[in-house]
């Protein structure tokens, strides 16, 4: 591929003629004192056709000006610029590059203080930019191969514009995470190119995950990813003491960076400031929980990638804690070995429970078990092995009670993947109780005796306006008997009184709603057909043998 050079100064030109000659190892230097000079600029080497070079100098020119004046004879195909020059800069010969030929990549070539030039270049339509000082023929290669693969792509836009930006400053954030860049002095010169708020010492990151990101169906919605990166960076340019990039899925990272800062205690408050407020505007903004975690102070910059690793790490016990956490170092795994949550006493207990038709019961032990793998957290294999254990003991009770799979799983959850899926222990612990909640009425199900019509018509009118002011008199009315007669059914059939069973009814739903839904206890009491609050209390203490708040906490 042809490359024009643009720059005033002969010894840069001469430079970045070499560059481009010793990438290619098939050219030996002999070759390259060989080579001519034509009249259009264009040099050419004794190289045979096997040993072409990728990117060949096929003009050069001192000013914008000269540059355009060779366009058309030179015809390059990607053009390599200096931002300050006589007559004519580089941020107006990008311009007309992109009106004249925008399929022509632009790359600016800049010095310390030429950063408001090359950020003028890359809203203009420039591709990329390298600093002089910095400049590598690795570098080098690096930005014309980029360029390349733009050219080639003819289903992409030929010019990223105002986007460029944002990808370059995606670019620079990764590598500097991940050890690219290490010298202070580099590093402040991208960021001043970038205008990122960002200081090359005493750093630290700080890595976003989004809650239940599959359950949200998030993937690939690039419309959220781009209002996400958006309204944190609007925060950490407010702050001035930071940047952000996406790194996969529901995973962000930022950089905070805190310069002369010393005390302790001011960076503390500096990072729950910015916590408290991405959390806010996500919530108010985008409606999503997110959880943070936290990699130590890094001093220099070559400290920084180890602290990146050790958020990574602090991030795996995610799955142990409610949304909206924040991890440090010392949320750690269990280093004990001995772990046995589904013990024989508690399997036979489990299973009795079951068999007696005991929901209540039942989910005390799912909470027990659950309660001690919170509190032991151990590793994430030894957790879904329990799981498994739990599900392979559901299994064992409907194969023996001959119940069908089907009637207890959906059809996307008889995949045994689907546990791997589960985000936190709270969903893992909410949907393995739903399946024995299932398997207990199934069961129950079989020993209801034979209804007469009219009960059967009252339970159905009772399920469907439980939540609504319902007595006996008007359920009585509404099948077209007298409540004498629909009082005495209910005694005769279910042995039990029409106000305790739609009692049972409402509660039943109320725990339900508190399982599965994050509502207010007066909401649910309202949509469980609770008119009085204080009485709802009372009913369901004396059912469940606790409070409804109580209740929330086992779970």
């Amino acid at each position: 591929m042809n490359v024009m050079i643009v720059d005033d100064e002969v010894l840069m030109r001469t430079t970045l003629k070499y560059m481009l000659n010793v990438e290619i190892p098939a050219l030996t230097r002999a070759q390259t004192l060989t080579g001519t000079q034509t009249s259009t600029g264009e040099w050419t080497g004794a190289q045979t056709s096997t040993e072409k070079q990728k990117f060949v100098l096929c003009a050069e020119a001192s000013n914008g000006k000269e540059a355009l004046d060779k366009l058309t004879s030179a015809r390059p195909d990607i053009l390599l610029s200096d931002m300050k020059m006589p007559e004519m800069d580089g941020l107006m010969l990008c311009e007309e590059i992109n009106r004249l030929t925008p399929r022509i990549p632009f790359i600016a070539l800049s010095n310390y203080d030429d950063y408001e030039y090359v950020r003028g270049a890359l809203k203009g339509g420039a591709m990329d930019y390298l600093l002089k000082h910095a400049l590598t023929p690795q570098s080098l290669l690096s930005a014309l191969e980029k360029a390349a693969a733009g050219l080639q792509d003819r289903s992409a836009p030929s010019r990223l514009t105002d986007n460029n930006l944002v990808a370059l400053r995606q670019d620079f954030l990764i590598h500097l995470l991940t050890g690219f860049y290490s010298d202070p002095g580099e590093i402040q010169a991208h960021c001043k190119v970038l205008a990122l708020p960002l200081k090359p010492l005493r750093m630290l990151p700080l890595l976003m995950c989004i809650d239940d990101y599959q359950a949200r169906d998030l993937a690939n919605n690039n419309l959220i990813s781009f209002s996400i990166v958006n309204i944190v960076t609007e925060i950490l340019t407010d702050q001035e003491n930071g940047a952000m990039c996406h790194i996969s899925n529901e995973k962000y990272a930022m950089i905070l960076s805190f310069g002369s800062t010393r005390s302790e205690s001011a960076i503390h408050d500096t990072i729950q400031n910015t916590i408290g407020r991405i959390t806010f505007c996500m919530k108010k903004f985008l409606n999503l929980s997110v959880s943070f975690s936290l990699g130590p102070l890094s001093i220099h910059p070559a400290d920084l990638p180890a602290s990146y690793r050790q958020a990574e790490e602090n991030l795996r016990q995610k799955f142990y804690y409610e949304p909206g956490s924040i991890f440090t170092r010392e949320n750690g795994t269990s280093a004990s070995s001995d772990f046995d949550f589904l013990s024989i006493s508690r399997e036979n207990a489990l299973t009795e429970a079951v068999l007696q038709r005991d929901s209540q019961k039942a989910h005390e032990l799912l909470d027990e078990i659950f309660t001690d793998i919170r509190r032991q957290k151990p590793p994430l294999p030894v957790t879904q092995m329990a799981f498994t254990d739990l599900l392979g003991l559901l299994n064992q009770i409907c194969k023996k009670q001959a119940v069908n799979f089907k009637e207890i799983y959906d059809d996307d959850t008889l995949s045994g993947q689907y546990l791997y899926d589960f985000q936190s222990l709270s969903t893992v612990q909410e949907w393995i109780a739903s399946l024995f909640d299932r398997l207990i009425d199934l069961l129950q199900k079989r020993e209801v005796p034979e209804l007469s019509v009219y009960m059967r018509q009252a339970l159905n009118y009772i399920h469907e306006h439980f939540a609504e002011p319902l007595s006996q008199s008007e359920a009585a009315s509404r099948i077209h008997i007298s409540s004498v007669y629909l009082s005495k059914l209910f005694r005769q059939e279910l042995h039990v009184s029409f106000p305790d069973y739609l009692m049972q009814v409402r509660l039943n739903h109320a725990t339900r709603l508190l399982r599965s839904e994050n509502l207010p206890i007066r909401d649910v009491a309202a949509k469980s057909g609770f008119n009085d609050y204080i009485y709802f209390l009372k009913c369901f203490k004396k059912k469940m043998g606790c409070t409804p708040t109580e209740y929330l906490k086992r779970l």
